[in-house]
């Protein structure tokens, strides 16, 4: 079996679960509307683009001191592990999807042992 694949199923069932767990949540203890329109994906060229540009708007020496590294260099360097997860969280508000969190990362030794 190719291994990226093996990852993408892996990740596209976590995410489903994470969702599910999240809606349920919001329902139990409100705030539901807060969360409306909400999706979990894989990081994309959009994704990337949005954290780049978007989010760059919004920053100030006062508010955030920022990575070291661009998005796009943390995404090029987590992509190359097939069992790397990643995360884009998007909203969709007043009919535009809105980037609102990104998550990228490669796994520890852990999963051999």
């Amino acid at each position: 079996m190719n291994e990226d694949a093996y990852f993408y199923g892996l990740r596209t069932v976590a995410r489903k679960r994470t969702m599910d767990a999240l809606n349920r949540r919001t329902q139990v203890d409100g705030g539901a509307a807060d969360w409306n329109g909400t999706t979990l994906s894989s990081i994309t060229e959009d994704a990337i683009e949005a954290a780049e540009t978007e989010w760059k708007t919004h920053y100030s020496e006062l508010t955030h001191a920022g990575f070291d590294k661009a998005w796009s260099s943390i995404w090029y360097h987590t992509s190359l592990q097939p069992s790397n997860f990643n995360l884009a969280i998007w909203q969709r508000i007043e009919g535009r999807d809105i980037l609102q969190g990104l998550a990228a990362g490669t796994t520890s030794d852990g999963k051999n042992i």
